[in-house]
């Protein structure tokens, strides 16, 4: 009967283990969004090597889900297609972002010496 038990904690405290360290954050689950930026399209490979078969392509500057990386490869997901690619042929920038407003610094103050025309002088 306390063999019994004794196996029946064990049991519990095996699947209590694997439920505290399985990925509790649903975001860790779905992987890192990243974004295609190489010249061309990328090849996706069956498994990480450059001589794998290619199960197709994905466009540049698509947005992926990648899902691990080791080695100089990522596993990841394009649309309903996994595979593998590049590392290096990802980035975290969105290639179609508008880039932010320049800001101007230096000290440019606008003068008006004439209510129609406007000139920059710096240090002002």
């Amino acid at each position: 009967m306390s063999k019994l038990i004794l196996k029946s904690v064990i049991m519990f405290l095996l699947i209590g283990s694997i439920y505290i360290l399985a990925p509790q954050d649903a975001d860790a689950a779905k992987g890192t969004e990243m974004y295609v930026n190489a010249k061309n399209d990328i090849i996706l490979r069956v498994k990480p090597d450059q001589h794998a078969n290619r199960l197709g392509t994905v466009k540049n500057k698509s947005k992926v889900t990648v899902l691990s990386s080791s080695k100089g490869w990522s596993y990841i997901q394009a649309g309903k297609s996994k595979g593998y690619v590049y590392t290096s042929a990802l980035s975290k920038k969105n290639p179609n972002a508008v880039p932010a407003p320049t800001t101007v610094s230096g000290g440019l103050m606008p003068e008006r010496p004439d209510p129609n025309i406007f000139t920059f002088i710096h240090g002002r």
